[in-house]
């Protein structure tokens, strides 16, 4: 199974330029792709191109089911919804279950934008494996670890209820809840790998860091971690390039890990694509 991660940034490279099929190309460059997990995906915002990205991306992909997370939906004065938020892309005969989270947004005074995380259930092989697609705060610390305890919180509430599941019979809408003891999660996490706070709210509470564990299959780690953030636009990365884009799991599916690779070739926007192949 191939899964690729990456925030767009809208479509906006580090030339300053917006590009949908820029985008679009370069994520088809990666080959055969079971799920695409894309954060910063905009519609109709002035700022931000006023263009329809959910439309130009997802209609470059049939065959693919799209899971539309936007943290908002406004109206502009051209008579559209601005949105702005996470979009997964599933190849249509894997999608079993997919659902829209909010994630916490606290009262604190600083800039925020209303954060999301799309969860789909998708076959793996022999088992069902969720995904979760999230962009988490970045302005502050307060509400980055809020978001980050709550995608904990999901993650062992999903695996509990497959733990436990219901024997009653079901009919309507009861009988569309899915579960998986086995989660992955795509994200830009808005943490430095290097950050205190990745120790602290990651590896601590049992999220297993897919790019430590592909040695199980390689026989080695690259001597360097690649960078997903900061190699091309040093205007808003000031320190460089660095990694604050993961995938992230349970034991369980982190363990079929073969390979992380990141494109660190491609200046379409200011994060690296990253892409996982697990061996499910």
């Amino acid at each position: 199974m191939n899964i690729l991660s990456w925030n767009i940034q809208a479509t906006m490279g580090c030339d300053n330029r917006f590009d949908a099929a820029r985008i679009v190309d370069q994520i088809k460059s990666f080959g055969e792709l079971d799920a695409i997990c894309l954060q910063e995906v905009s519609r109709h915002i002035t700022d931000l191109n006023a263009d329809d990205q959910l439309a130009l991306i997802g209609n470059e992909f049939p065959g693919y089911e799209r899971v539309w997370a936007p943290g908002f939906s406004v109206p502009n004065d051209q008579g559209k919804r601005g949105e702005f938020g996470n979009l997964t892309l599933v190849k249509a005969e894997l999608l079993v279950y997919s659902h829209v989270h909010s994630l916490p947004s606290p009262a604190v005074n600083t800039l925020q934008i209303p954060r999301t995380m799309a969860e789909v259930i998708i076959k793996g092989g022999d088992k069902l494996v969720a995904l979760f697609n999230t962009h988490l705060a970045f302005h502050s610390s307060e509400e980055l670890t809020d978001q980050i305890q709550e995608l904990t919180r999901l993650r062992d509430q999903l695996v509990l209820k497959f733990a436990t599941p219901n024997t009653e019979a079901t009919a309507g809408p009861y009988s569309y809840t899915r579960s998986s003891d086995a989660v992955i999660l795509c994200d830009d996490l808005n943490i430095d790998a290097e950050d205190r706070l990745f120790k602290d709210h990651i590896s601590d509470r049992n999220w297993i860091d897919c790019w430590s564990v592909q040695s199980r299959f390689d026989g080695k780690i690259p001597s360097e971690r690649q960078p997903t953030c900061g190699c091309f636009d040093r205007a808003q990365w000031p320190q460089g390039p660095h990694v604050r884009d993961f995938f992230l799991a349970t034991e369980n599916i982190a363990s079929k890990t073969i390979r992380v690779e990141v494109d660190v070739e491609t200046d379409a926007s200011d994060h690296q694509p990253v892409l996982l192949e697990s061996a499910l």
